[in-house]
This record gives structure tokens, C-alpha cells and sequence, in this order.
């Protein structure tokens, strides 16, 4: 039975009732289990199940996401958190991430309470034992898979503001057949009236609890009002890399020892121009890991911004050019992602880095980028779904330029060989069309005949 963070199993059904996994289970599930116990698994198996295949648990009333909210269900919260960016849906996703981070702030602030209980009742081992956790308590997984969320998400706003994919959301539905916009069109008017009426009753429990406090005036409020997580505010900040900067300093103090967490500070400042910064983000990551493909990359894009740096002050160009030496020793950049290439050819996650960076140094290489990377022999040692999903958005983002042709002959390829990958399954038909809670128009979720695998390769 699968754990749920924290090591608590779910009091789960029997054995014949366990969800098939999506990439060996091939068949349908079995028979359901009764219904007294299909209620806990659902709030605690079906859930996360849900979230970890991009699809957001169907929502029974607000009240359900806020009690969940209430009582810091954190695994819950960074699951959708997921789920709604593999989505798109940025603002929901950074609402989740926001929410963990209070969290983990009104834990220290609740802390204070307990130092006086301590102190009054004398378990000073208690009290030990708070003080080393004050110290610890943003390295807890948690917080960093929020903050790593996160710092994704604000990146891509960056690399990708809303504005232009509402744009290219318009020109689908100028694609869509008229039954398909008309079914879309029917779809939001219903989400909108059932947001509308969640809204008003919020609002009324809202009018209802100030008018209790207006009639007890020896309530006292705790402290300021906390303001409102808005999903549309929050995708459409002003400047993303100010917010990404409240996730990151946390965890380069506290998650210091993995490498994600520089390589997401190198995103940062990369896109702050801070060369220093980005010189100690790949220092600091050199040492954990020096032949990561993602390093790799980071490198090779540190190396090309600091040549094009001009009109440097004196120190930091004497300081950059000593560490640059070091870092790539007497060789120039295009032959050190070559030596990359060579050094890891079995390796299909090395082979993406080096091809994109192939490319980024010199577009004239494209063939050859897109040899590299569209590599599906069978010697690649991490041949896997995860692996060729991150090369077919690679393709699809353009991070080898305009390759529409050799991205469909990909997709095909990678279908043959994971037959149950949704992402490289070719367009259903148009009975077949995915509503918004997960079902098909012709038969439930889960009953045409095969499990799908979502995007994390899950």
C-alpha cells in the first residue's frame, strides 16, 4: 500500500480493490470496494492519484479545498500545486505554493506560544528540541517541493508571459469545429454560474462573521489580515522574479545541499543579469554534482553571457575571467559541450542538454541538435517516458527553432514505444472529447479499455 508523506499508510480497501498502476497495469481496475470504505480511500488514495496525473480533484464546494487548507494538508496542496501548473492554470498553482509558505510561517509564529508552555511546565527537552527545529523548519520537504514550484512557475512567467498564451488560446478556438466551441462555450458558462453562487455564499459567511465580532467588542484580532490569495493576481504579477525571490532565499539557506536549489537560483539571476550571482550559483553546484545535465546547460549559457558582457568594472571582470578559466579550463565553449556530448552519449537526459545548447551556440547545427536529441536507440541507458517527455516539449517550445515536422515524426516514434503515454497518443476522435471533470462524452474515465500515462510519467 502506498504511504502518504509524513509515513501514515490509508486505511485503504482490500487488496483486489487497489488502483492498477498506469504504466504496469494494463487491464481495468477491479470490482469496486463498498462504500464505507471507498469514502476514506477516495479522500486518501484517489486524491493524490488525481493530482499526480495533471487533474485536479473534483471540487464538492469551496468548503472542502478550505478545510483541507485549514488544517495545512501540505502533501494535498503541493500535489495540485502539480497538477494545476501541468494544467497551465499558473495562478491555482502559485495560490497552493503561497498557502504551503503561510503555512510554514504561522507554524513559527505559533512557536511563541509554546516556548512559555515550556518554560511553565519544565520539559526542557521539549523545549531543546523546538529551538533546533526554529532553526531547520524551511528544509523540510515540503517547503522546498512549494518553493521549487514555485520558482518554476515565476520563471516561466518570465520566459512566457500570459498575455501571449491568451493569445494562443484565442487562435485555438478559432481552430475548434463549431460543436467544439459550442460544447467549451456551454462548459464555462456553467463553471462561471457555479463560481458565481460559491462566491456568494462565501461572501454571506463572510457578512455573517463581522457582524459576530461587531456585536462582541472584547474580541481581539491576532494580528494584521493576511491578504487574499488571488489566482489572476498572482499570475499577472508586476515582476515575477521579485516573488521567486521570497522562495528562494529560504532555501539556499536551509536546502543548501541539493542541487536543484542553485540551478533554480542560476535561473534567477540569469534572467536578472546578476553575473556574480550566477558565478556563485554554478560554483556551488559544481560541487554536488559536476556532470548534471542541467549544470551543463547552465554553464554553457553562464560562459556566452559573460562574453558578451561588456564595459565590466575592473574587479569583477578580473574575477570572472579567473573563475571562467577554471571552471572551463583552456578549451572554448562549443569544444566543452562537444567533450559533454562525447563523455555521455549514453545517456538520452546528457544527449537533450548537450543538443539544446548545440543549438543555442550555433542555430546553423539544428540537424545535427535534433539528431542528438531525437535519439531513441536502444543503448540510451535512461530511455524512459520522463526522459522523452522533456525532449518532445523541448521540441514543442521551440528550443531547437521551427522542427513541426521532425516533432510529429518524434511523437509518432515515442507512441510505438510507450503505446500508453497520453502526450504522444494521436488526437482522439471528436466523440471522444475530454470534459473538464475527466470524463469522456461517450463512456466514464478509466473505462476505454486502457490507463493513460500523464506527463510525469506516472
Amino acid at each position: 500500500m502506498q504511504e502518504l508523506p509524513g509515513g501514515f499508510a490509508p486505511p485503504g480497501p482490500p487488496t483486489r480493490a487497489l488502483p492498477l498502476d498506469p504504466v504496469r497495469g494494463l487491464g481495468r481496475p477491479p470490482n469496486p470496494c463498498p462504500y464505507a470504505v471507498k469514502k476514506t480511500w477516495t479522500a486518501t488514495q484517489s486524491n493524490p492519484r488525481l493530482t499526480q496525473h495533471g487533474r485536479v480533484p473534483p471540487q464538492e464546494g469551496v468548503s472542502a479545498m478550505e478545510n483541507l487548507n485549514e488544517m495545512q494538508c501540505m502533501w494535498f496542496q503541493s500535489e495540485c500545486a502539480g497538477a494545476y501548473r501541468q494544467l497551465t492554470q499558473y495562478g491555482e498553482a502559485l495560490k497552493k505554493c503561497h498557502e504551503v509558505e503561510r503555512h510554514f510561517q504561522e507554524i513559527v509564529e505559533d512557536q511563541f506560544d509554546f516556548h512559555t508552555y515550556c518554560m511553565r511546565k519544565m520539559t526542557l527537552r521539549a523545549y531543546i528540541s523546538l529551538l533546533r527545529l526554529e532553526d531547520i523548519i524551511r528544509k523540510h520537504p515540503f517547503y522546498f517541493k512549494a518553493a521549487k514550484l514555485a520558482l518554476e512557475t515565476y520563471i516561466h512567467l518570465v520566459d512566457h508571459p500570459l498575455t501571449d498564451e491568451d493569445k494562443a488560446k484565442d487562435l485555438e478556438l478559432e481552430n475548434l469545429s463549431p460543436k467544439e466551441l459550442k460544447k467549451l462555450r456551454s462548459k464555462q458558462r456553467r463553471a462561471a454560474k457555479k463560481a458565481a453562487i460559491l462566491e456568494e455564499k462565501k461572501h454571506q459567511q463572510e457578512m455573517q462573521q463581522q457582524k459576530g465580532k461587531r456585536k462582541d467588542p472584547d474580541t481581539e484580532q491576532d494580528g494584521p489580515k493576511e491578504d487574499d490569495l488571488v489566482p489572476e493576481k498572482l499570475a499577472k504579477v508586476e515582476n515575477p522574479l521579485d516573488e521567486a525571490m521570497k522562495f528562494l532565499k529560504p532555501i539556499q539557506m536551509f536546502a543548501h545541499e541539493r542541487i536543484e536549489t542553485h540551478l533554480l537560483a542560476f535561473e534567477v539571476y540569469y534572467r536578472r543579469g546578476k553575473l556574480l550571482l550566477m558565478l556563485q550559483a554554478v560554483k556551488r553546484a559544481v560541487t554536488l554534482d559536476s556532470n548534471n545535465a542541467w549544470l551543463h546547460e547552465c554553464l554553457v549559457r553562464f560562459s556566452k553571457a559573460v562574453s558578451e558582457k561588456n564595459n565590466l568594472p575592473g574587479p569583477v571582470s578580473t574575477v570572472l575571467q579567473e573563475e571562467t578559466k577554471a571552471l572551463f579550463g583552456e578549451v572554448d565553449i562549443k569544444q566543452f559541450n562537444a567533450d559533454f556530448i562525447k563523455r555521455n552519449s549514453n545517456s538520452l537526459q546528457h544527449l537533450l542538454a548537450g543538443a539544446k545548447m548545440l543549438y543555442f551556440l550555433d542555430p546553423k547545427g539544428q540537424d545535427r541538435a535534433l539528431e542528438l536529441a531525437t535519439d531513441l536507440s536502444g543503448n540510451l541507458i535512461d530511455r524512459n517516458v520522463k526522459i522523452c517527455i522533456k525532449v518532445y516539449e523541448a521540441l514543442c517550445t521551440g528550443a531547437f527553432g521551427n522542427c513541426e515536422e521532425q516533432t510529429e515524426a518524434y511523437k509518432t516514434q515515442c507512441h510505438q514505444i510507450f503505446p500508453f503515454a497520453r502526450v504522444f497518443m494521436p488526437p482522439k476522435p471528436e466523440s471522444d472529447i475530454v470534459t473538464q471533470d475527466g470524463q469522456t462524452d461517450g463512456q466514464p474515465d478509466g473505462q476505454d479499455g486502457h490507463l493513460e500515462v500523464d506527463a510525469n510519467g506516472s
